[in-house]
C-alpha cells in the first residue's frame, strides 16, 4: 500500500487530487491510502509518514515551502510534489528536494506524467526501511542506515552513523 497525503487548503482542488490518485491507481490495479489535511500543520502533527505528499505552496498556517522543509527534516525520503498557482515558486521548491511541481488547474496528462514518476521512483528508491516511534513524532529508517540496535529501559534505540533515534 502506497500512503498519500495532500495538503490543499481549497476543497475542490482537495478532491480533484484524490480523485486523479484514485483513478491512477484504479487503472494500475495498486492500493492507496489516501489522506487529505487542509493545513500544514495538521500535516506535521499527523505523526504518520507518507510515501508521496502533494503540496500546497499558498496554505493559511505556513507556507507548503517552508512546511516542506520540517517534513525533510524529519524524512529525506519522501516524495514532494508542489500542486499550486504560484509558479513563480517553482525554483524553490527543488531546494527542499521536491522532486515535480504541477501548476492548478491540474490536467491530468501532466498529473500522469508527474505522479507515474514519483511511483517508480518510489518503487525504484524503495530498500527496506522501517518507521520508528519516537517521543517527537515518527521517524523513517532505512535498514542500510541502521549500524545496530540495543533495548535500553524497555525501548529500542537504534544507531545509524549519523545519529540515535530512540523508539517507544
Amino acid at each position: 500500500m502506497i500512503n498519500v497525503a495532500v495538503t490543499e487548503d481549497d476543497r475542490e482542488d482537495a478532491e480533484k487530487l484524490r480523485f486523479m490518485i484514485d483513478g491512477f491507481f484504479a487503472e494500475h490495479e495498486a492500493s492507496v491510502c489516501v489522506t487529505i489535511f487542509r493545513t500544514a500543520s495538521e500535516l506535521l502533527k499527523s505523526g504518520r509518514i507518507y510515501d508521496i505528499v502533494f503540496m500546497d505552496i499558498g496554505l493559511p498556517d505556513m507556507s507548503g515551502m517552508e512546511a516542506a522543509r520540517l517534513l525533510r527534516a524529519s524524512d529525506g525520503r519522501v516524495i514532494i510534489i508542489f500542486c499550486t498557482t504560484m509558479a513563480r515558486f517553482a525554483v524553490e521548491g527543488y531546494s527542499v528536494g521536491a522532486f515535480d511541481y504541477l501548476v492548478k488547474p491540474v490536467d491530468k496528462a501532466s498529473f500522469d506524467m508527474a505522479f507515474g514518476g514519483a511511483i517508480r521512483r518510489l518503487n525504484r528508491d524503495r530498500p527496506s526501511d522501517i518507521s520508528v516511534r519516537t517521543a517527537d513524532g515518527v521517524v523513517r529508517l532505512a535498514c542500510d542506515d541502521i549500524t545496530y540496535i540495543e533495548i535500553f529501559d524497555h525501548k529500542l534505540v537504534f544507531h545509524t552513523g549519523k545519529r540515535d533515534i530512540c523508539g517507544w
